[in-house]
């Protein structure tokens, strides 16, 4: 399973931000308050779209919970209804509903492996949102330093 596109260019644009080392930049700004403030406002960009992934995937992942929930519940009514065709005798009624058991078991796997995967990709993006905001509140912090030799030059 693949990421989807979307998510995977956030997840690019997070890590070049993470890359970026602000304070060489300032160092090498003619204007470093501009600089700051530019990096700044990207960063902040970059965390409101993160924090928004964030918060559209953990839905996601609750639905497909209910799902694999309601495909696990139908695993089970599936399979009561082969217990009582079974005792009276209908066999063309158990194999119907071991059919369809079985088909419920299929969904419930891949609703299984596609939930394992959501949760890894999710966890991924949990992680680069909290690497952003710790940059994001380093930046506040180098920019006074960074000023001050600039204006002692």
């Amino acid at each position: 399973m693949s990421v989807p596109v979307q998510t995977q260019k956030l997840l690019e644009r997070i890590a070049m931000l993470l890359k970026v080392n602000v304070n060489d930049l300032l160092m090498e700004s003619a204007d470093p308050q501009e600089t700051a403030a530019y990096w700044r406002a990207e960063m902040e960009g970059g965390l409101a779209d993160a924090k928004d992934a964030v918060a559209r995937a953990l839905a996601q992942e609750r639905q497909l919970e209910k799902q694999l929930q309601a495909a696990q519940t139908s695993i089970a009514k599936w399979d009561a209804k082969v217990d009582a065709a079974l005792p009276a005798g209908d066999e063309s009624r158990a194999r119907a509903a071991l059919n369809r058991k079985m088909t419920y078991e299929r969904i419930a796997q891949d609703l299984q492996q596609k939930l394992d995967h959501h949760r890894q990709v999710t966890a991924k993006m949990k992680a680069s949102v909290s690497a952003l905001q710790e940059k994001a509140q380093d930046l506040t912090g180098p920019v006074r330093p960074v000023r001050s030799r600039s204006k002692s030059s």
